[in-house]
């Protein structure tokens, strides 16, 4: 079977279209890699108001393209490459899922433990909500829109909450199910989220333009919201680190293809963690936690 993975970092905070372009039969196009992905990407990053945006595309295991487009800033005229740096914002989630699936591998975790098994301040109706439940977002925890400078306060000003479902019933799209898998990489392994991504994810497959606080590099991109004129957004948090593992973290399309390859020459962990990590937690669920 003819795999291709399509990797888009954008320096914009809207989605862009990520699937290869196909013909009548739904097959994947043939033909020039370059000449497709500029059909595709060059009329969406017009419509979507994307300054600048970096590509990789992988086919049967091998990097097929990569290309920039646009520019890195709006006040630098040139164009990102592959190892420019972008925050790759909800991305960060699959990578912080990555980290924590290390765990997994190691015997320090399973799946299936409570959260509140190694956190537990916890408001009382999260402490038997499972990782899986958490990391499919299928938690039930409410969604907690004031953002407080540390993890504690924000769990605090939840205990009087009620969960919004059931776990495990319904699925819906909340970065504080990503906070809590950074707590509890942090818990299990005794270093800073960031320290251990660095040392169980980025060092091992020579991730080394990944991370957070990356700023201030010469081949760094600006992120902006549509407008006009589009609007710089700041990523550096002001205290509040907890959200860096559901939407701060720093990478390059080079990094990102390089985390794929790792995966899937199994070089982070074992065939049956990968599977464990790739299946679905509810079946009867579409997967995709904006369906909800």
């Amino acid at each position: 079977m003819k795999m291709i993975f399509t990797l888009i970092l954008a320096a914009c905070a809207v989605g862009l279209p990520t699937a290869w372009a196909k013909d009548k039969r739904g097959e994947a196009a043939t033909g020039n890699p370059e000449a497709i992905a500029d059909g595709i990407i060059v009329p969406a990053m017009r419509e979507k108001q994307v300054v600048g945006l970096a590509l990789g595309v992988v086919k049967d295991g091998k990097v097929i393209l990569r290309k920039g487009y646009g520019v890195k800033s709006l006040d630098a005229p040139g164009a990102p490459d592959a190892d420019t740096i972008f925050f790759i914002q909800s991305l960060s989630k699959a990578v912080t899922a990555v980290g924590f699936m290390r765990l997994v591998d190691e015997g320090k975790v399973t799946l299936a433990d409570p959260i509140g098994k190694y956190l537990p301040g916890l408001p009382k109706s999260w402490q038997k909500i499972t990782v899986s439940q958490v990391m499919a977002h299928q938690s039930g925890i409410p969604q907690l829109d004031k953002k407080l400078p540390t993890f504690e306060e924000m769990t605090a000003a939840a205990q009087s909450l009620p969960l919004s479902f059931p776990p495990g019933t319904r699925q819906e799209y909340n970065n504080f199910n990503f906070a809590i898998v950074g707590k509890l990489i942090e818990k299990i392994s005794g270093l800073s989220y960031v320290d251990y991504m660095k040392r169980e994810v980025f060092d091992p497959l020579g991730m080394t333009r990944s991370g957070y606080g990356l700023e201030d590099d010469p081949n760094e991109a600006i992120s902006y919201r549509p407008g006009t004129p589009p609007k710089p957004i700041d990523h550096r948090l002001k205290g509040g680190e907890y959200g860096i593992p559901s939407g701060h973290l720093q990478s390059t399309v080079n990094d990102l293809l390089r985390l794929y390859e790792g995966l899937r020459r199994h070089a982070l962990f074992k065939p049956p963690t990968m599977q464990q990590m790739t299946a679905r937690v509810q079946p009867a669920f579409t997967g995709n936690a904006w369906l909800v």
